[in-house]
């Protein structure tokens, strides 16, 4: 990869930052030259912050670039990126998330870039709200343009199988999976404060004989935090020492909060917006007691495994792939409901010797599997491969 000229693109720059950090440091080694590419608009709550993706290694470029398929969006910003690519001539253009992923492959192969290629986080034809209609559409548009990059890269076993029976092409499918962040994995090291020292605690009225349920994830209907909302409300009831903390942006807060004042959690429910620091997150999960998120849909589930990693034990439904993520004995997997959730979250919390026995299970397997460089190695390997090939 010495001098290798690369750009790494996608809509929202916390995708880069958060799941391509170790693939940078990686390049990094290899000597290659990194650019990354991502929206100037506030995506998930806030535009691409440069100095964040320089210190990954690299040099920051925006687009103006809306998360939807409007044409006006997809053709203007398709064209300021093939002049980007036009004056870098990259060898590789790496993109993420679905509407950079339109974009990104349509400049790179109208800029003439050798090796094209793109991270399936998820399929969103696999969105389960979608119409019958819609579906086709977003599985033909999707199949259209996996197979005729030169590779696409998914993160799961549920996510390959699933592209394979929308017609990608098999050939071009690589599964290289994950690795945490180094900000997780330092992460190890770090104590778990004492609640009266931590500032959000103290606001929220949290204290340390709480037993706390959190969850670190998107405010998007299809994470599944409303399901949580109404789980806490039964937990309650028989447990009102617990409290439920989940931190995250997104378009369902308001609906959510509605939810929280109508189920009388106010005082036992919070949603936290705040950004914090590598270290805050890491001390925020060491906080949590358990951690619980019953999503309907994951490409992967990166949170469940930052939470095993950091000794937290998590509460996951038991849907393809987060159950490939947790497994027997790392956590408690249950159906997708509210009254499983809340059945869990309260044998928990009067079972803490065997949970104690899940956690330390969890942080050995989450080191084995997810600790080192392995994904961001399978990256590099096809690469390789693919521009000995071009």
């Amino acid at each position: 990869m010495q001098g290798v000229r690369i750009v790494h693109a996608a809509t929202s720059a916390n995708m880069l930052t958060a799941f391509g950090r170790v693939m940078a440091d990686r390049l990094n080694e290899e000597g290659a030259e990194l650019y990354f590419v991502a929206s100037s608009r506030p995506i998930y709550g806030r535009p691409a912050d440069k100095t964040e993706l320089a210190a990954m290694g690299g040099t920051p470029l925006t687009l103006p670039l809306e998360n939807n398929i409007r044409p006006w969006n997809i053709v203007a910003n398709t064209y300021r990126f093939w002049r980007i690519l036009r004056r870098l001539r990259p060898s590789v253009v790496h993109t993420r998330a679905s509407v950079m992923g339109i974009v990104g492959r349509l400049a790179a192969w109208l800029a003439g870039v050798p090796c094209v290629v793109h991270h399936q986080d998820d399929l969103y034809a696999r969105e389960e709200q979608l119409s019958p209609r819609r579906r086709r559409q977003a599985a033909a548009l999707e199949r259209w343009f996996a197979n005729r990059s030169d590779c696409t890269f998914v993160v799961s076993d549920a996510v390959s199988e699933a592209a394979q029976r929308l017609g990608f092409d098999a050939t071009k499918v690589v599964n290289v999976g994950h690795d945490l962040s180094k900000s997780i994995r330092s992460g190890a090291v770090i104590s778990r404060p004492a609640r009266d020292d931590v500032a959000l605690f103290a606001k929220l009225g949290i204290r340390e004989d709480n037993f706390l349920v959190g969850s670190v994830t998107r405010l998007e209907a299809h994470k599944g935090v409303d399901t949580l909302v109404r789980a806490a409300a039964q937990v309650v009831e028989d447990a009102p020492q617990v409290r439920f903390l989940v931190r995250g942006r997104g378009p369902a807060k308001a609906q959510l909060e509605e939810m929280i004042a109508e189920c009388g959690l106010t005082e036992r429910f919070f949603l936290v917006e705040d950004w914090l620091s590598d270290r805050e997150l890491v001390e925020l999960y060491k906080s949590f007691d358990l951690f619980a998120l019953p999503t309907r849909r994951e490409g992967f589930g990166m949170a469940f495994a930052e939470a095993m990693f950091l000794g937290v034990v998590p509460i996951a439904p038991d849907i393809p792939p987060v159950n490939e993520v947790v497994r027997p004995k790392t956590g408690l997997l249950v159906p997708p409901t509210d009254t499983a959730f809340a059945e869990a979250i309260l044998w928990s919390a009067k079972h803490p010797e065997e949970i104690a026995s899940l956690r330390q299970t969890a942080i050995a397997d989450a080191e084995a599997r997810w600790g080192g460089t392995r994904a961001a190695d399978a990256v590099i390997a096809t690469y390789t491969r693919l521009l000995k090939g071009s």
